[in-house]
């Protein structure tokens, strides 16, 4: 049950410190940059944490160049 807690407060947390890091980002990246908030944005930055940030920026940059 620990255990289990820790994880869920830990994804919990990257999911919401990547949400912030997403909305900062998103306020100076020009538009066909931008991410965006969705449920897949969450879920990945919660699996992930700030690389994951990283890799949904640079596919989106990679994919509108």
């Amino acid at each position: 049950g620990i255990i289990f807690d820790q994880y869920v407060a830990k994804w919990i947390k990257n999911g919401l410190l990547g949400v912030c890091c997403i909305y900062v980002c998103d306020l100076f990246m020009p538009v066909m940059w931008q991410v965006g908030i969705t449920w897949i944005s969450i879920i990945v930055t919660a699996l992930l944490g700030i690389p994951g940030v990283i890799i949904m920026y640079l596919i989106n940059i990679i994919k509108n160049f």
